[in-house]
């Protein structure tokens, strides 16, 4: 039996879920269902609602949780699901969504490059191999968290290495992410570096 995304958002509606679909995720780690997803404040909606979207070829999410690219109609999620998670999304100007696998194709590196240079506030999180964009590891034993010892300032850090290599243009990337604690890497590479 198959029932249109308009019906189904009708009856999502009715229970004030405040529903969204969308094609595929982008976050890592998800299959895709057949028939999409949809993200909905689940918490007034009958069980069995939800049941029979799953049986039938969807996935459903708390729509608290993810964000939906709809350049791309891909979703990712907003918040960790575990100690170790990553965010797999940067978003642009406030509404342009960029995800990690639009960066891991090449889609998407060079802008993705742009929002994080010399920015003590950003750091990559989706494990980009650095060195295949001529950036070179300074440091990769940076540490923030609770723990005693465990402060090193992006700012000052960017600071001191702008200083050492005035020449250089910098990135830090997220490492490793614990339930009190994070490690971070410093990159550098010349400014006069060969895009080509």
């Amino acid at each position: 039996m198959k029932i249109s995304g308009q019906t189904i958002n009708d009856i999502l509606e009715k229970h004030g879920a405040y529903p969204e679909w969308c094609a595929e995720y982008g976050e890592p780690g998800y299959d895709t269902p057949e028939h999409g997803i949809w993200f909905a404040n689940w918490n007034n909606v009958p069980r069995f609602v939800g049941d029979w979207l799953e049986s039938h070829g969807y996935a459903t999410e708390w729509s608290d949780e993810w964000i939906i690219s709809y350049e791309t109609n891909k979703a990712y999620r907003s918040s960790p699901d575990s100690y170790g998670w990553k965010q797999s999304y940067v978003m642009l100007d406030g509404d342009f969504i960029i995800g990690r696998d639009e960066v891991e194709s090449g889609d998407q590196i060079d802008a993705y490059i742009d929002y994080l240079l010399d920015n003590p506030k950003r750091a990559d999180t989706f494990d980009v191999d650095w060195t295949k964009y001529g950036f070179i590891k300074l440091n990769d034993e940076y540490e923030s968290g609770f723990h005693p010892g465990q402060t090193d300032d992006p700012k000052a850090i960017l600071k001191e290495a702008r200083e050492q290599y005035p020449n250089g243009e910098f990135i830090f990337s997220i490492d490793d992410v614990g339930q009190f604690d994070m490690n971070f890497s410093l990159w550098m590479r010349d400014k006069t570096h060969d895009t080509s």
